[in-house]
């Protein structure tokens, strides 16, 4: 389903200081490479669902409370269309879901389980969990080749190349975040995870459907 589009909205070229830094996702060749998508005059829109996955460039992350949309624009050369993940709305099984936040996802990263991890954990600004302790423990060792009664031999060194140690771990907050569909004006193609509070399990969703309303008309993309 379409409306018409306003070109005069979209082909305006905004000034540098207005548009944003693309992150987001690696975008697809064409739309048709994304199972849903609509053509809106000469610009299209894209979505994949998910489920409670993100795909990542070094792997993936589980995100069982929210359901992870991927969204695709793309526009003639030279045009640049305003994004918002505002612009969305989520049905499942009639229920209709807003967009959240890229940090309300990370917030379980931030922040695991209070009841499983007791007071020993803060949350320390939204930067990161902070163990809080009173002391060193005496059971750990404290120099490699400890071997005192009751201490817990190191862990050995990792194994592999120079390379492959220097690599850092996956940092989910920051994958995340750069993950997200960018928002404010941006040239084309461009493309981003949306993520949709639902903790059920994916067994349960009979119809998915993904509704697009902004500035270059409204669709209907149905997910599953």
């Amino acid at each position: 389903m379409t409306v018409p589009w306003r070109l005069s909205t979209l082909f305006a070229l905004a000034p540098l200081a207005f548009v944003l830094q693309a992150q987001g996702t690696q975008t697809r060749i064409d739309l048709a490479q994304y199972s849903a998508h609509a053509q809106l005059g000469p610009f299209g829109v894209g979505a994949d669902f998910w489920g409670h996955s993100i795909p990542l460039t070094d792997g993936s992350l589980r995100s069982d409370g929210y359901l992870v949309v991927e969204v695709a624009f793309f526009a003639p050369p030279s045009a640049k269309v305003a994004i918002s993940a505002g612009q969305f709305v989520l049905t499942v099984n009639g229920q209709r879901l807003l967009p959240q936040s890229p940090g309300s996802v990370t917030l379980g990263y931030v922040v695991p389980d209070m009841r499983q991890r007791g007071p020993r954990v803060e949350a320390d600004g939204g930067v990161g969990p902070v163990v809080v302790s009173a002391g060193r423990d005496p059971a750990q060792p404290q120099f490699p080749g400890d071997n005192r009664p009751g201490s817990i031999p190191l862990p050995p060194r990792p194994q592999g190349s120079d390379e492959e140690l220097r690599k850092e771990p996956l940092d989910p907050v920051k994958a995340i975040n750069a993950a997200a569909l960018p928002e404010s004006l941006h040239a084309t193609p461009i493309s981003g995870y949306l993520f949709f509070y639902y903790s059920a399990k994916l067994k349960h969703i009979k119809r998915a459907e993904l509704e697009y309303s902004g500035p270059l008309g409204t669709a209907l993309l149905s997910l599953r």
